[in-house]
This record gives structure tokens, sequence and C-alpha cells, in this order.
């Protein structure tokens, strides 16, 4: 940049005002208000990462304090599911053991508690399906739940025996 007689030293073309002196480099202009940054920033540093935002600095405005984001909601009506259905396999496969050995009352209790377990599992997956709470547990909830039904099992064993 070349300096002359009209340009100061940030470079701005002087338009007939007097040069600038040292009282008024630092002086603010007529009307204007001192305003202390300072403060400003103390507190932001001082807030951590949740301190509140200046309005125009937040797409939607939000002047107040936000605090840490909520937290998302559990996933165990999922995996209640799940862990009825393995119970409902479990109790079909106990049941069946049980009746190889011919204890036939004690197989048939086995049976019934694996449909009880079942719908349960199915209930509570659909519960976890619906609340978009674990649902990707609650749709294996649902399938092994199906599934491991004793009474689908025989349904499907029918079928496979008729082709």
């Amino acid at each position: 940049m070349v300096m002359d007689a009209n340009t100061n030293l940030a470079g701005a073309e002087l338009t007939g005002a007097e040069p600038a002196s040292a009282e008024t480099v630092g002086a603010e202009p007529a009307g204007a208000e001192a305003v202390d940054a300072e403060p400003a920033v103390a507190e932001a540093v001082d807030a951590g990462p949740w301190a509140a935002k200046p309005a125009d600095a937040d797409a939607g405005g939000v002047d107040a304090a936000q605090g840490p984001p909520p937290r998302r909601p559990g996933a165990w009506p999922g995996v209640l599911a799940v862990v009825l259905a393995a119970a409902c396999a479990g109790l079909v496969a106990a049941g069946v053991a049980v009746a190889l050995t011919g204890d036939f009352a004690v197989a048939t209790l086995l049976a019934q508690l694996a449909i009880g377990c079942s719908i349960a599992a199915i209930v509570s997956g659909v519960v976890s399906i619906l609340l978009g709470r674990g649902r990707r547990w609650g749709i294996a909830g649902c399938v092994l739940g199906f599934l491991a039904n004793p009474l689908v099992a025989v349904v499907v064993l029918r079928t496979v025996d008729g082709i």
C-alpha cells in the first residue's frame, strides 16, 4: 500500500477530517454506549458447554440456558420380549424332553407355560415397537415368540407331515 498525505495508517482516505490522534483513536462515536464484552466472555467460559447462547446465534432464537440433552428411553420392553421368547423356547424344549420320558402331565403344564410366555413375548414386543423403545429387540422378540409357540409348532409340523 502506498502512503501519501491523504491516507492514514489504516489506509482509509481522509475527507477533510482532522487526523486521528491518540485521544480520538479509542474514543467512541457520539451517542454510542460503551459495551463491555469481557463479562459475557467470562460467563460463557464458566458455564461450560451448556451456556446460554445469544438469541441471534441460534436459529430458533432460544435465549434461556439449555441443560444436557435428554436421555433416550430405555429398550427394556424389547429386551423383555426377547428374554420371554427365549424362555418360551426353553420351556418347549423341556416339555418335549419330559414328554419323551412319558410324563405327559408335566409336559402339558410346560407347554401351557410356553404358550403364556409366547403371548407375553409378543405383547411386550408389540409395545416396544409402538413406543419406539427397543424396536429391533421388539421385532426379534415378536418373531421368536411366535415361532417358539407350541401351537404354531404343532400347525407347522402337521403341514410339513402332509407334504
